[in-house]
């Protein structure tokens, strides 16, 4: 009997833990819930002072977006730039660039088609400059001050790297590089003549940008050979340059630099305003 006794307390106790251990299992878990809840919901939402007043709801801090590879093109060609000046427009140029805004890899990978792209990108960047300098000019100038003033700022911009941009003007040549250098070079020259208030629909409307175009790299291998203080020769050579090509007209140019007119006129740099509004020549039937 006293051996019955004893299972049936041993028996007691053990189902006594078994529910106590149940019953304080179930409290775990809802202890564990409600921290849950409190810690997701209310002080998620809501931040508490010290009396114990609840506030307004807490702003949440938006995520930084990442970079688009355009962006990072941006970057590493703008940090190109400054490097450009000492050690060229190449691609150990880009690889630097690379390296100094913390990424890792090759510059060629992102720019497949070479340093050409680092100055294209100069170009671009000096367009933008050169429309804020116009914004600062006065509207009483004339169409031979505006030319002259444009085009002494856009090759003031060069100036900086004179050391250097022999290799801008050899990556220009290069056969693969031709069409966006002559994008890029026509992108300028159009720029010079609409802040010189140009409004041909003509076929003068080419021809004028294409002859500007030769004044313009003329003077630019001039300045990279001048010495003198201040790079004054070039400004004289580049205001006799526009001087004699106001004063005559653009066939009397032409022939001077041994350029046939008609097919000048055929040359397409960049859409005329006539172009633009899809308008075109009758055809010859």
């Amino acid at each position: 009997s006293e051996m019955c006794i004893r299972d049936r307390q041993s028996t007691w106790g053990f189902i006594k833990n078994q529910i106590l251990f149940k019953m304080l299992r179930k409290l775990a878990c809802r202890r564990t819930l409600q921290q849950i809840f409190l810690s997701t919901y209310k002080y998620r939402f809501f931040t508490v002072s010290e009396e114990g007043k609840s506030q307004k709801p807490a702003e949440s801090k938006p995520k930084p977006q990442e970079e688009s590879a355009s962006d990072i093109k941006k970057r590493i060609l703008s940090v190109g730039l400054l490097h450009a000046k000492d050690k060229g427009w190449t691609m150990e140029t880009l690889d630097n660039a690379v390296t100094d805004i913390g990424l890792t890899g090759k510059a060629s990978t992102l720019f497949p088609q070479g340093p050409i792209e680092l100055v294209d990108f100069a170009r671009t960047t000096w367009i933008q400059l050169l429309r804020q300098s116009f914004a600062n000019c006065s509207k009483e100038m004339g169409m031979s001050d505006r030319l002259k003033i444009g085009m002494r700022t856009h090759l003031e911009f060069i100036i900086p790297y004179k050391k250097t941009w022999y290799q801008a003007v050899l990556l220009g040549l290069e056969p693969k590089n031709v069409p966006s250098s002559i994008t890029s070079m026509s992108n300028v020259i159009g720029e010079f003549w609409k802040f010189a208030g140009d409004r041909s629909i003509d076929f003068s409307f080419y021809t004028k940008r294409l002859l500007l175009g030769s004044i313009y790299t003329r003077t630019e291998l001039f300045m990279l050979f001048d010495n003198s203080a201040n790079h004054c020769e070039t400004w004289k050579f580049l205001d006799a340059q526009i001087d004699s090509f106001l004063d005559k007209d653009v066939c009397q140019w032409a022939k001077l630099c041994s350029v046939d007119v008609p097919k000048i006129c055929l040359l397409y740099t960049s859409p005329s305003p006539r172009d633009q509004r899809g308008s075109r020549m009758p055809s010859s039937a």
